[in-house]
């Protein structure tokens, strides 16, 4: 998010990135404004300038070090009154894992998104299916079916079609991207192996290096 947040605000936009769950407290260096409503949010943001970033959370839990979320309609409401220019929101956190799949009531997309993104770290190939290296194991067991013990290429796949899934049902007129990160952690025989399970309109990418991305099907 923060590395999206920054880009944009390099093309000068007034870029305000936000969730709608809990996130660990800024890791983006972003001003943090603060505020439960719209009203008090659009007041805090009314003097941004081009080229800047800030970060929207309407309150910090203290006891869990944790940056709460706003209300999913809130983005919508700050770009049709012109007030910033670009929102990226995380709706949906993994606990710093590289796989998850959705609890029953995620994700919280929030209201009129344009755009919509699943992200999977290629490093979870080859690991243990349990819950130290992925959110979630007993229900990623269910998606991929066979009660299997390890992640495989076909086991990232079913994951990605689900995770897919459920975001088209929550925003079905957004555009929809799987972005495969961590790229730089996998050597060529695995980025095969996916290939041969995952849509080819995946994208590769190593977003610690940047925003460089390969479709999948061109590889």
């Amino acid at each position: 998010m923060y590395t999206l947040g920054a880009t944009a605000a390099a093309a000068k936009l007034r870029v305000l990135c936000t969730t709608t769950t809990k996130i660990e407290t800024n890791r983006g260096g972003l001003q943090w404004v603060v505020g439960e409503t719209y009203e008090a949010l659009a007041d805090q943001l009314a003097d941004m300038q081009p080229g800047e970033a800030r970060l929207a959370i309407s309150s910090h839990d203290t006891t869990g070090n944790r940056l709460v979320g706003i209300e999913p309609d809130i983005p919508r409401r700050l770009l049709e009154a012109g007030i910033v220019d670009c929102v990226i929101c995380e709706s949906d956190g993994a606990r710093n894992l590289p796989l998850k799949v959705f609890g029953p009531n995620e994700p919280v997309i929030c209201t009129g998104s344009t755009d919509v993104v699943v992200i999977a770290g290629l490093d979870i190939i080859g690991a243990q299916l349990d819950d130290e290296h992925v959110f979630r194991a007993g229900l990623m067991r269910e998606v991929i079916g066979g009660n299997p013990t390890v992640i495989t290429a076909e086991g990232l796949a079913a994951v990605l079609r689900s995770l897919s899934a459920r975001c088209r049902k929550h925003c079905p007129d957004a555009r929809h991207w799987t972005v495969l990160n961590k790229r730089d952690a996998v050597d060529g025989e695995t980025i095969q192996d996916v290939r041969r399970c995952v849509s080819p309109d995946a994208l590769l990418a190593s977003l610690k290096c940047g925003l460089e991305f390969t479709r999948l099907g061109a590889v």
